[in-house]
Formats: C-alpha cells, structure tokens, sequence
C-alpha cells in the first residue's frame, strides 16, 4: 500500500489523507476534487496493485456529520468512540482487560464512558 501512499501523496497532492491498512480517508474542502480523486485512486488500485474499492464501503461526507475511521467518529474539533465499538467494549469489559479499553477511550471524549466502565467493572482501584 506504501505505492497507494505515494500516489496520493506525490500526484494527487492531497494533505488530508490517511491510512492504517487497507482503510483510508481523503479530506479536502472542493467535493469535485474529491470525486476526480476517487476515480482516479480506484483506477491507480485496478491498475497498478490489482485492487478494488469495495463500493459500499467508498463514502462521501461532510466533516461536520463525522468521519467514522477506525472505531471512532471524527469531527472538526472532537472525536467520540463508535456506537457499534462501545457496545463491543461493555461486552468484553473485565478487571484484566479494563486497562487496554480505558487506552481506547483516551483518544476521544470519554470521560463519562469511562466512569460507567468503572461501574460495570466494580471496583474503585483501577486507573
């Protein structure tokens, strides 16, 4: 993916782009420009690396209505964890693994999910 990378980086110029495996996520204010580069990525994934886009999964929106990347919801100035993720979490939460979810949820606004963690959990000495 390091030529995908490359691409986007070298000669669609674009600044808002990111990528953690095989999920990335353009940003730019012009909604065209977004559209010619989407078709211009999907061309550069068939053509040179022999991939495709899943079209469900290629979607187009406005930062202000949240971009959902990796478990959490981004928006302009916060970012809060997936419904579908915390759900997940108060399933699997327990004393041993409290440490690695509380981990997860320092990277978004979570201060209140965090307490009710430590309730379900039931106890008062974990950090």
């Amino acid at each position: 993916m390091n030529e995908l990378d490359q691409f986007v980086k070298n000669e669609l110029r674009i600044k808002g782009y990111v990528r953690y495996a095989d999920d990335f996520v353009l940003k730019h204010e012009n909604k065209e420009l977004l559209i010619d580069c989407r078709q211009k990525i999907e061309h550069f994934l068939q053509e040179r690396l022999n991939l495709k886009v899943h079209p469900k999964k290629l979607i187009l929106k406005t930062y202000a209505s949240g971009i959902d990347y990796l478990g959490y919801v981004s928006f302009p100035h916060h970012r809060v964890i997936r419904t579908k993720t915390k759900r997940r979490i108060f399933r699997r939460v327990n004393k041993k693994n409290f440490s690695s979810y509380s981990g997860v949820l320092k990277h978004c606004r979570s201060h209140s999910l965090k307490s009710r963690l430590i309730e379900v959990v039931g106890t008062t000495d974990i950090e």
